[in-house]
């Protein structure tokens, strides 16, 4: 993050430009004053970007609101960390995204040296209009991965049938 605030610079309260590009962020607040994303502007295009959730040093661990899915999550966090996704409960391939798909890969090395999983939160974000490959993303589970070579963060996106549709790997 220290390096997102040396290259952008301040325009006005909600709004940044960068330094070094064409680039300009600003962000979107919802009717209680809280950032629900952010307006992404590049070389004239515009991209809404909405909020995923909170950073993960604001979560402490809590009570597993649904074990069996914490469980499904292990079995394909640990199938991808072996390169064999094939018969996990994640978003199969399709017609109209057949090169999309998170889960047809290799060995994900990132998930290789997973000791346990904690559970931190999860959010519903149907309303939010995310997408991952080609799948509306329903729910996101936040989780601390605990690992030989230090504890990183997962961000697991869920459908509305829950089926992962993608993880995020990250620092905070």
């Amino acid at each position: 993050m220290a390096s997102l605030t040396r290259s952008f610079l301040p325009e006005a309260d909600n709004r940044f430009h960068s330094a070094h590009q064409d680039v300009q962020i600003t962000f979107i607040k919802d009717g209680d004053g809280k950032v629900s994303g952010f307006l992404w502007k590049a070389d004239g295009k515009e991209r809404k970007v909405p909020r995923i959730g909170p950073l993960f040093h604001s979560l402490k661990p809590q009570s597993d609101p649904d074990p069996s899915r914490t469980e499904k999550v292990v079995a394909v966090l640990n199938a991808l960390g072996q390169g064999r996704a094939g018969d996990q409960p994640i978003r199969p391939r399709s017609r109209r995204a057949p090169r999309a798909d998170f889960g047809t890969g290799g060995i994900s090395r990132d998930l290789a040296d997973i000791q346990s999983v904690i559970f931190l939160a999860e959010q519903d974000v149907a309303v939010r209009k995310i997408e991952r490959h080609k799948s509306d993303v329903s729910r996101v589970i936040h989780y601390r991965l605990v690992k030989d070579k230090g504890d990183r963060f997962l961000l697991v996106h869920v459908t509305a049938d829950g089926l992962i549709t993608d993880y995020d790997i990250v620092e905070d």
